[in-house]
């Protein structure tokens, strides 16, 4: 379960990074820089409560 948490995680974050690059070359750098490091920050958070509440550790 915890390999296609990862697998998931992973390629939602190849698609949204193709959209920012994306969004980068259409001028907005700045916006895609922020918008990638907020998407990094965030499924590292969804990536350890997943893993916690799947390893039965909820609320540690």
């Amino acid at each position: 379960e915890i390999n296609d948490l990862t697998k998931k995680v992973c390629g939602l974050l190849g698609k949204a990074v193709n959209t920012l690059n994306n969004v980068a070359k259409a001028g907005f750098q700045g916006r895609a820089g922020n918008g990638l490091l907020f998407l990094k920050a965030r499924a590292e958070e969804l990536t350890i409560e997943k893993t916690k509440d799947i390893l039965g550790l909820k609320n540690t």
